[in-house]
């Protein structure tokens, strides 16, 4: 069990290295408060951050494409509601085919996150940390708990 725990790790850390190129290049594009969010998971978790860097690039860069074509939360809670067609159709830029609900939902929360407050971005809990857990995840508030 170990190894093949092992081995899972390695063959997803290999994929990791290989796609730091184009997180680089979409972390330059990102609003300053979620390049923020992302360095703030880098510095919390420096040992296990490449575990869910994909994750946390994949729905900021998705947050980021609905805040470019929805300037109000209510236009972003229409568009949430609204049918997967209308969706497609209005921003059609965002990786539908991509998404799990999980991460169109955390998607979604993080740009009505920006537009409520955007300073809480950087402050809101990892998109993964339901299923691996803040401690693992490095979020603010399992790190400013220990403080």
């Amino acid at each position: 069990m170990t190894t093949d725990l092992a081995k899972a790790d390695a063959t997803f850390h290999k994929r990791w290295e290989e796609g730091q190129y184009e997180r680089a290049q979409q972390y330059d594009l990102f609003p300053l408060v979620f390049q923020e969010r992302i360095d703030g998971f880098r510095e919390r978790r420096p040992d296990t951050f490449w575990k869910i860097e994909p994750a946390e690039f994949f729905c900021c860069s998705e947050a980021v494409k609905i805040i470019n074509h929805l300037g109000t939360v209510e236009e972003i809670r229409a568009y949430a509601t609204g049918s997967r067609d209308g969706a497609q159709r209005l921003i059609p830029e965002v990786d539908y085919g991509r998404h799990s609900e999980h991460t169109f939902i955390q998607a979604l929360t993080l740009a009505v996150l920006y537009r409520q407050d955007p300073t809480q971005v950087p402050r809101a809990h990892s998109v993964v940390c339901e299923l691996l857990g803040c401690e693992v995840c490095g979020c603010w508030a399992a790190i400013a708990e220990k403080n």
